[in-house]
This record gives structure tokens, sequence and C-alpha cells, in this order.
């Protein structure tokens, strides 16, 4: 049996599609854990019908009030039994086959040898579900091969919603910051301590529209124009820059990786150059 996590937030406009496509899989094995991060929408209602239809639909209540997505994700996973564990996101449709072939992927003898994550790519879809590129690496500019700790740190390759990680990676995560970004988290201690293994082909339907949290980013030149011209992208980039900047200070103090001094000298690079380019947008637009 696999486990899949799910945490959700005022997700009642796709959350049903989501879950069938899920409960629908050709890989049946599986327990969905979901935990609703304090909705106020009828998101709640949707989880709690659905736990009363199928039994493999876990409700999680903590009584912990609102964590936001890494909270609520440590959450979920301080609950699972299981070896391998997905992640879900509350609004996307999943490929029918996503965990029969993921679990292939899947190093074997892995679930506590070392950490592992297996990663695939994505199609983009609009709030319908009408295709807007069937390559989410490559409208992302992403580079499954460049998988090594120093890319990854560069430009995290992962995305939550399409990887599936084993027992080791799951004691590891259990422990990341509340302020870390999970998937980039989860994909840099991998590169460091264990295996990264990409799937080259799409297998979730990435839906995007306006509630997204983070979504498509377009790269280069063309992302910073739709920034200059929109302000909810605008703000939307500043707030990704500052997680990112976050999330690499706490890898810096991270005593799991137990990084050496040109490795920290690289992520202190980093920090430097996304600083760089999240000034002007301050500078220019506050």
């Amino acid at each position: 049996m696999v486990a899949v996590v799910m945490p959700v937030y005022q997700g009642e406009a796709f959350l049903a599609p989501q879950v069938e496509s899920i409960l629908g899989q050709s890989y049946s094995d599986i327990r969905l854990y979901i935990r609703d991060d304090g909705s106020r929408d009828n998101s709640l209602k949707i989880i709690r019908d659905y736990a009363r239809k199928d039994v493999r639909v876990v409700l999680v209540s903590d009584n912990m009030g609102q964590h936001g997505v890494t909270g609520s994700i440590k959450s979920l996973l301080a609950k699972v039994q299981e070896d391998v564990v997905f992640f879900a996101d509350q609004d996307d449709v999943w490929h029918r086959d996503k965990l029969e072939i993921m679990i292939k992927y899947m190093p074997d003898g892995s679930s506590g040898s070392f950490p592992a994550v297996v990663f695939s790519d994505l199609e983009v879809v609009d709030a319908d579900l009408n295709v807007i590129s069937k390559s989410f690496w490559k409208v992302s500019g992403i580079d499954p091969q460049r998988i090594s700790f120093k890319d990854v740190l560069k430009r995290n390759c992962v995305t939550g919603c399409a990887c599936a990680i084993n027992r080791r990676m799951l004691e590891l995560m259990i422990k990341i910051p509340d302020k870390a970004v999970h998937d980039w988290w989860c994909a840099c201690l991998a590169a460091k301590l264990g295996k990264l293994v990409p799937v080259p082909f799409p297998l979730v339907k990435y839906r995007q529209h306006a509630l997204n949290v983070i979504g498509v980013q377009d790269t280069g030149l063309r992302k910073i124009n739709s920034l200059t011209k929109d302000p909810y992208f605008r703000n939307k980039f500043i707030k990704q820059q500052g997680r990112a900047l976050t999330h690499l200070k706490l890898l810096l103090e991270d005593e799991v990786l137990d990084l050496s001094f040109s490795e920290k000298l690289s992520i202190k690079k980093d920090i430097f150059f996304r600083k760089l380019i999240k000034a002007p947008f301050k500078f220019s637009w506050h």
C-alpha cells in the first residue's frame, strides 16, 4: 500500500475531480490522507463525504489551526505508515496510471537505505483542463537531467504534486522547517544524500487558475516582461523570491545535510544572486 497526502485550503472549486482521479488510479492499493487547513468554504464537507464513502480516504483532524502548506504536509506525514508517499495538490487531475508508473521508477530496495525522490513532468492545463502546454518542464526551462545538488540549489526541478518519496525520505521530511519549500527541500536532500529519479513524461494535469499558490513560471525576459505588466504576478514573484531566500538560508543551517565549505559557499552565492533579482522589483514597485 502507498500513501497520498493532500493539504487542502479553500479548495471546493476543484477538489472533487482531483480526489476522483486519485481514487480511480489503476494502482488502487492506496490510502489518501487529507488535512483541511481551516477552509471557510465547503472543502471540509467534501472531504468528509469522501471519507464516509471510501475507507481509503483518511481525514486528518489535529485541531492545530492553520499551518500553511508545509506545516499541513508535516502533520499529514506524521500519520503515514506506508513506505512510499505521493504528494497531491487540491486542484490538479492525475493521469490514471500515475501511481503505477512512478512506483516502477522508485529505486529497488530503497525503502530505508537512502532517501529517494521520483518526479515526473506535468501537462499544463487551464481551469477547464484545456491543454496549455504538453510539458511543464519545457515551458519552465527545466532540464530533468540536471539533478546534482549544485544544480538543484540553483533551480528546483521537482514539483511536489508530481513526485513520490520513500520511507527514508519521509523520516527526513517530518523534520522539515515550516518555512521551507517542501518539494525543493526533498529535492535538495535526495540530490545530496540519496537519489533523484526523473520520469520523462507528464503524469499530472497541472491546473492553472487565479488561485494558484505557485503555478507555472516562465523563464528569462518573458517572465520579467509578464511581471512588469501584471500587478498580481509582480507581487506573486516577489513573494516567491522571499520564500526561496528563506529556504536557502534554512538549508545552510540544516545539520542533516552536513554541507562542505564549497557547498555552503554555493548557497550563499545563490542567496546573493536572488537578492539582486528581488531588490530592483522592491525598489521600483513598493
